[in-house]
């Protein structure tokens, strides 16, 4: 022991930096701590021992008392890589980037003799601090499954990034990972219905968990991080340990400020008083028929079931423009996204009037505008109501509950602003005649002296939790509906002789298909195909040219969907990127109207789109013919 102690001497100093040192390179940071400490404390301490001290400190991660240490030794001393080095990641973990960059730079000029060992180490601290610059804006554009495999390192690195804290926080909460794991059983297929709702809350619990617990580490760094503070209020309302009598001091840590509603109690449509109901059905999915690359159909074939039908009546309810919130006069909430038994799965981030939501009760954001009509509407309001093909299939088939219950026909109709006419005029061919319409604005309330609602008969979110894989129970087709969709679409018709064969073009960037004029130039030449567009016709004209389609090829989208026009014995083959989502459902329904149909897969251009169903993709030409040939051979 006395060679370890500190006598004063030049060669005591050696011999116990030399002893420090030995242990410090052996792992034993306790042992070192303490005898390179008393080194230092001395006026004459040579550089050598505070540069020792700081690598030890800095491997205890105790970087506040390592720095001043390792920039004395930087400052004062010669230069020691080992300690440039520690330097470098004190500089990280006490999130002083600024400090790293610089001294990275220096460290990196040119003339300067490096080892390799310091070039690797500068190259990743470089890439580091790239990808802490680049985490923000893949947070923002919703980038979760990028950053669920990310943050978790950089954190590592950066321990007191609070806003990586934050973000690590919204990731689990928006992209819910655990909600993923439970879709599908251990051979791959679809979870059991029953047993998928049965699963869902307590996965959801875990990542609900792990954004808490996120956001605490966030706000112990940085008490004022507001994406820390709304995610954590947020988290805590959706497990329920934000009680209603204290919720007044939630709203006060969250980014919504003062003023939300709530928290109101959820009341499933089904289960009103008044509602006229009709059970769920099962829906049975068989696997498509396909052409091109191999597709993994399994997890979107199966048995699922149609969710229970309802209309329902509310005096003096009130329905929120691009919302799926309903409210009647006594403060109970409507919404059939969190009222399915699969309601977990839905993401409302779109959903602007929902702030917190939890299974049995919300708290909603105050509208800017409240309006009131003094007669009776139809609520055709939600958040999905501008994408044509929820419209098609998630609204306008509501319509067939409100038959035997009021003249919905004639009925004045409350629809979303910004909408194309092509939408009213769809609403209008179902009705029989010019729909009556009361167009409301984003956010804003309108309160009728009696508000008709009807249920989806599916369950068909707007936008699920990003970790959410294709599944047969999301947005599945439903049959009865989609018969009655087209009886009403066909109505007065007079039967076409099928004689057209149509490639339908899509303008949309969202699964779009790289090479379009090159197919459609191949199907006019070869396969003596015309070209239309549907999003520049109006919504009759679209049907017409449906219903005298003896062909329709075209990418997967809103515009196939009035495939459901085309006369039994048709062929429909849809281009798609790959992924299958809810596309065997409705190649299934098809198939039951007597249209023959199928999917040709294409090369997807990965990353193209954070979600990969919006993945656009290009088609193989041969692949093209030898789909259409096979598709021609079908019976009709």
């Amino acid at each position: 022991m006395e060679a370890r102690e500190l006598t004063g001497l030049p060669d005591g100093f050696d011999r116990t930096l030399q002893a420090a040192s030995a242990d410090l390179e052996a792992g034993q940071v306790e042992r070192a701590l303490g005898p390179l400490q008393r080194l230092c404390e001395a006026p004459s301490a040579p550089t050598a021992a505070h540069a020792a001290l700081g690598r030890c400190l800095v491997r205890m991660d105790r970087c506040d008392e390592a720095l001043p240490h390792l920039q004395h030794a930087m400052n004062h001393g010669r230069f020691d890589e080992r300690a440039a080095v520690a330097l470098l990641h004190a500089c990280l973990r006490l999130d002083r980037c600024e400090d790293a960059a610089r001294l990275g730079w220096a460290l990196a000029q040119p003339g300067r003799v490096r080892s390799p060992d310091l070039d690797a180490e500068l190259s990743a601290v470089d890439a580091v601090l790239r990808a802490r610059l680049a985490v923000p804006a893949q947070f923002r554009s919703g980038h979760f499954g990028a950053l669920i495999q990310r943050l978790p390192d950089l954190l590592a690195s950066m321990p007191r990034w609070a806003e990586g804290w934050a973000m690590l926080a919204g990731t689990h909460c928006e992209l819910s990972p655990s909600l993923g794991a439970v879709l599908t059983d251990a051979q791959g297929h679809p979870a059991d219905f029953k047993a998928l709702a049965t699963a869902l809350p307590a996965a959801r619990r875990r990542d609900l968990e792990a954004c808490g617990a996120a956001a605490e580490r966030a706000l112990a760094l940085k008490p004022a991080e507001r994406l820390a503070q709304g995610y954590r209020a947020k988290a805590a309302f959706e497990l329920g340990v934000a009680p209603a009598q204290a919720l007044s001091d939630w709203v006060g840590v969250s980014t919504e400020g003062e003023g939300l509603l709530g928290p109101l109690n959820l009341r499933a449509g089904p289960l009103w008083p008044g509602a006229t109901t009709s059970p769920a059905e099962p829906i049975e999915v068989p696997p498509p028929r396909s052409f091109g690359p191999p597709v993994d159909w399994s997890p979107s074939v199966g048995r699922t079931r149609s969710a229970a039908g309802y209309a329902l009546c509310l005096p003096g309810g009130e329905a929120r423009g691009g919302s799926d919130l309903v409210l009647d006069a006594a403060g109970f909430a409507l919404h059939d996204g969190l009222a399915h038994p699969l309601g977990t799965l839905a993401n409302l981030v779109h959903d602007k009037a929902v702030a917190w939501r939890h299974a049995e009760r919300l708290v909603a954001r105050p509208p800017r505008e409240r309006l009131e009509l003094a007669e009776e509407a139809v609520s055709l309001l939600g958040v999905s109501s501008r994408q044509f093909g929820h419209w098609l299939f998630e609204f306008l088939p509501r319509l067939r509950h409100f038959e035997g219950r009021m003249d919905w026909p004639r009925a004045t109709y409350l629809v979303d602003a910004g909408m194309p006419d092509t939408h009213l005029q769809a609403l209008g061919l179902v009705l029989g005649q010019v729909p009556r319409v009361r167009v409301i604005e984003a956010d804003v309330a309108v309160r009728a002296a009696k508000l008709w609602v009807a249920g989806r008969d599916v369950f068909f979110p707007h936008y699920v939790h990003q970790s959410v894989a294709d599944s047969v129970h999301i947005a599945p087709s439903h049959g009865p509906s989609l018969q009655w969709l087209r009886q009403r679409w066909l109505a007065g018709r007079g039967v076409a002789v099928p004689r057209r064969r149509w490639f339908v073009r899509r303008s949309t960037p969202l699964r779009g298909l790289l090479n379009q004029d090159e197919v459609e130039a191949h199907l006019v030449r070869r396969w003596a195909f015309e070209a239309i567009e549907p999003e520049r016709l109006a919504f009759d004209a679209q049907v017409q040219h449906f219903a005298e389609a003896e062909w329709i090829v075209g990418a997967h989208g809103s515009a196939l969907s009035n495939a459901l026009a085309c006369p039994s014995g048709a062929r429909v083959l849809t281009l798609f990127n790959g992924q299958p989502g809810n596309l065997p459902s409705w190649a299934a329904a098809l198939e039951a109207l007597g249209i023959r149909h199928a999917f040709l897969a294409g090369q997807a251009d990965t990353g193209s789109h954070p979600v990969r169903h919006h993945w656009r993709f290009r088609i193989d030409l041969t692949a093209l013919d030898e789909a259409m040939s096979a598709l021609a051979s079908l019976k009709a």
